[in-house]
């Protein structure tokens, strides 16, 4: 077993004990790519799948990903000289 995997289960078994310990009040959300998180982390623990709700969310569209985007940015802002012009 590599340093990477060592530190990984003793990541998931710290986890699992708190969330064993807390489950009254701790909330575990777990993000990341379907498959990474089935294989390296579910795969690291028999029981540890068995502990989580999934849910999955579709990926974002490219019209999606631009909507979010200029509602986090705002409108444009108009070009002065204290304030160069944002490209939008």
């Amino acid at each position: 077993m590599d340093g990477d995997s060592k530190t990984a289960n003793l990541i998931v078994a710290e986890l699992m004990a708190a969330a064993e310990n807390r489950h009254d009040s701790l909330t575990v959300i777990l993000a990341g790519y379907k498959d990474d998180i089935e294989a390296r982390l579910f795969g690291s623990d028999d029981g540890f799948k068995s502990r989580f709700l999934t849910v999955e969310f579709e990926d974002f569209g490219e019209a999606q990903l631009r909507t979010i985007l200029s509602r986090l940015i705002g409108p444009p802002k108009k070009n002065s000289r204290d304030d160069p012009a944002v490209i939008p």
